[in-house]
């Protein structure tokens, strides 16, 4: 008999609990794998040649609306930086250029909440305000706290400012911390102008907001015999900016660096600042003993100023309603011409008062040129009106520019507003009259003008002026934003004369001008007698009389394009410029300078009546040139 088979023992079934834990330790092994894949990807990418580049451009997609960021010729890495060789941020109000920067910086302080930068180096850097500028009262700070601790030392060889006023600095270096909640600033050095600076700023980054801040320069300075002396320059600064109850100390001086120079350059000055109050003075006092502003600003022009400013409030107590007062007396040992580079008045005094909106002008008194200008005005802020008047006595013309001239001139000078217009009034007189002699110049004899100022729409309502035995009067409006302009003007001159009436745009115009010569030789040697125009006939001499009748169809663009290529086709829909002009010459003889050898040569016009309509095209000469010894020709 067959044994009876024993049934097999079933196999333990595999819990499914270790499977769904086992599947779920591989998940999490793979994703530790593939984060540290992407990180040690992230890590090396970072740290590539490219990643630098790509992160600036990636940047520029996500600024906010109304700015921009360009860049080229950038080489490095986000790890450790590297070269950027142009790169411009700009928003609706600031551009900022950087040229040939070299930036290098380590991410491992990062984890530490620290920024730490090797240096940052710029070769040049352009700040540029754009667009117009608002007129908003500043706001007052409350804190500037930032999340981490930051090192920054930085090097720019040339920075500019456009402005205005427009600011040129070269070879400035420092270091900027922020640690222990403060802002710490330290300016190695920096060149302006004549001078060469450091400074030292630290302020809180929390409220109140302390800063103490120190300046100290070295300018070369010139003496009065033409040497030149170094000069100390020093100012402190003490005080909170946090709140609208801020309030600042600030302390200057500029001292010999010799203490027996003679005649130097000194000046001191104690103010405290309400910085976010509408009148951020509070009160000031400075002194001024012998101040070249052309070495302190590259633009300024060359003074020697001496005297006293004076600023505070009315009374003892400062608060609402308070009214301050400011006076200023100041004289300038150096005065001259401003195309000489220096400033053409010698003496200024003046009152002001602030009463927290509107300033007072009562009384300044201004020496220029010889003479005075006594001036009284206000000034509120807009849409309110404003104005000055200004009365001018014996101020001659050839102290306040060489390429004027005659006898003193005395009149006056009003200007106010009313709305968005600016309205003006000028009326300026030589003493003397037209026929005062005069130095080498034009000389100024009379001066008439009223009209205002609105829109970009210059109207002058009436104009005359007289200088140098020639006037010019009418009527003349000019749009500045269309650049087109419209009038109706006489000139006269001595030999001759000219009226013109018509208008003038881009694109249309029409108008007439006529013009006579009655004695051309006398022409010619009022023209000769104009400041740089003595040589402008190169010998070349003319008598006799003519006139001209003409006028004129089109727009001053096509007249300019004809001029720069007048065998060009007029572009479709465009209107070719035409002029009609009408020349009567009774008895004209033009006598040119002689070459080296040979007779001189003269071309005669007698009883020459030539009318023409052009098109811009060169009509036959009606004259021929012949020797002086040829007998005299019609035609």
């Amino acid at each position: 008999m067959q044994a009876p088979t024993q049934p097999t023992a079933p196999k333990p079934a595999r819990s499914r609990g270790r499977r769904a834990l086992r599947a779920a330790a591989w998940s999490v092994v793979g994703l530790i794998v593939l984060v540290l894949v992407l990180a040690a990807g992230a890590w090396w990418w970072l740290g590539s040649n490219e990643s630098l580049a790509f992160t600036l451009s990636r940047v520029a997609r996500y600024l906010p609306a109304g700015q921009s960021l360009e860049s080229r010729d950038v080489s490095g890495s986000v790890r450790a930086g590297g070269r950027i060789g142009w790169l411009r941020w700009q928003s609706e109000s600031l551009a900022v250029e950087v040229q040939d920067a070299r930036i290098g910086w380590q991410l491992k302080p990062l984890l530490q909440r620290k920024v730490q930068v090797g240096e940052v180096v710029a070769a040049r850097v352009l700040i540029e305000p754009r667009g117009p500028q608002e007129d908003k009262p500043a706001q007052p700070l409350d804190q500037i706290v930032l999340p981490v601790e930051v090192d920054l030392p930085f090097r720019i060889d040339e920075l500019r400012w456009a402005g205005p006023p427009a600011l040129a600095a070269t070879q400035l270096s420092g270091r900027y911390r922020y640690a222990d909640a403060h802002h710490l600033l330290d300016i190695a050095g920096v060149d302006i102008a004549e001078g060469r600076y450091s400074a030292r700023v630290k302020l809180q980054g929390a409220a109140p907001m302390a800063i103490d801040a120190a300046l100290e320069g070295r300018v070369r300075a010139p003496l009065t015999e033409g040497r030149a002396i170094d000069v100390l320059a020093d100012a402190t600064v003490t005080g909170t900016l946090s709140g609208p109850d801020a309030r600042l100390a600030v302390a200057a001086e500029l001292k010999p660096a010799e203490e027996n120079a003679r005649a130097p350059m000194q000046a001191s000055l104690q103010a405290n600042i309400a910085p976010w109050l509408p009148q951020p003075v509070t009160d000031a006092q400075a002194e001024l003993a012998n101040v070249d502003l052309a070495r302190l600003l590259p633009q300024a022009p060359a003074t020697l100023l001496s005297g006293r400013i004076e600023a505070g409030p009315e009374g003892t107590s400062v608060g609402t309603g308070t009214v301050w007062q400011a006076s200023a007396d100041i004289r300038n040992a150096l005065s001259g011409p401003w195309d000489s580079g220096k400033l053409p008045v010698e003496r200024i005094e003046a009152r002001a008062s602030f009463d927290g909106t509107n300033w007072t002008l009562p009384a300044a008194t201004v020496r220029a040129g010889g003479g005075r200008i006594e001036a009284q005005g206000s000034w509120s802020p807009a849409p309110a009106p404003w104005q000055v008047r200004a009365k001018v006595q014996g101020v001659r013309p050839g102290a306040l520019h060489t390429e004027l001239a005659g006898a003193p001139v005395s009149g006056s000078v009003n200007a106010e507003q009313r709305g968005e217009a600016l309205l003006f009034d000028v009326s300026l007189q030589a003493a003397g009259g037209a026929g005062s002699k005069a130095l080498d110049g034009l000389r100024l004899d009379r001066a008439l003008a009223r009209g205002q100022w609105q829109n970009e729409v210059l109207d002058l309502h009436a104009l005359r002026i007289e200088a140098s035995n020639a006037s010019v009067e009418g009527k003349l409006q000019v749009r500045v934003a269309e650049q087109a302009a419209s009038g109706d003007l006489k000139l006269a001159l001595p030999g001759g004369g000219a009226q013109v009436q018509g208008r003038i745009a881009p694109a249309s115009g029409g108008g007439t001008v006529n013009a006579r010569i009655d004695d051309a030789a006398a022409l010619q040697g009022w023209v000769e007698r104009l400041p740089g125009l003595a040589a402008v006939f190169a010998g070349a001499t003319a008598q006799g009389n003519a006139r001209l009748d003409a006028s004129w169809q089109g727009g001053w663009q096509a007249v300019q394009r004809r001029l720069q290529n007048a065998s060009e086709p007029a572009a479709r829909g465009t209107a070719e410029p035409v002029v009609q002009a009408t020349l009567t010459a009774p008895r004209l003889d033009l006598r040119l300078a002689p070459p080296a050898t040979g007779p001189a040569t003269t071309v005669r016009c007698a009883r020459c009546a030539p009318n023409s309509r052009a098109r811009w095209r060169k009509p036959p000469s009606p004259c021929k040139a012949r020797p002086a010894w040829a007998r005299r020709s019609s035609c």
